[in-house]
């Protein structure tokens, strides 16, 4: 794979599934009627286990999205304005 591939990537990863996460907690608690936020964890049940534990830091990867946001931007850019150079097959 190229580098500017990679670099590409790597960068939307970072950019994206901190969001998806926060989006995805929201989503599930907001369908089973539970309580969402940063203050703490609350209890709620999916097929009889308590996953509160698990809403809330997939709702606390919202500061990594903020922590991530400009790096990725950064990669985006650098991965972008890079050229393709052609390869030489030197023996």
């Amino acid at each position: 794979m190229k580098k500017k591939t990679v670099v590409t990537l790597v960068s939307l990863i970072l950019l994206v599934s901190p969001w998806l996460s926060v989006i995805t907690a929201a989503k599930v608690a907001s369908a089973r009627g539970c309580q969402l936020n940063e203050a703490s964890t609350y209890p709620c049940k999916i097929a009889g286990q308590d996953i509160g534990g698990v809403l809330y830091t997939m709702g606390m990867m919202g500061w990594l999205g903020i922590m991530t946001f400009m790096p990725s931007v950064a990669g985006l850019v650098i991965a972008l304005s890079m050229k393709d150079q052609p390869r030489n097959n030197v023996r």
